[in-house]
């Protein structure tokens, strides 16, 4: 039980270290899509919780 806090707590402390880099590509992508401007603080969401999902799997893999 206390290895799922842990991973819940790493798992929010990447999202907002990946914030910044998911505004970004959401700022870079919404000069090309309308949709994508239209909702940019969803997409910027959703992108954080990537970055942060991914980053959590190779540093726990390896």
């Amino acid at each position: 039980m206390i290895d799922v806090v842990i991973y819940s707590v790493f798992i929010l402390a990447l999202i907002a270290f990946s914030l910044s880099p998911a505004i970004y590509v959401t700022n870079r992508l919404s000069n090309k899509f309308v949709f994508i401007e239209n909702n940019s603080t969803k997409i910027s969401i959703l992108f954080a919780i990537l970055f942060s999902s991914i980053a959590t799997f190779f540093i726990f893999w390896f």
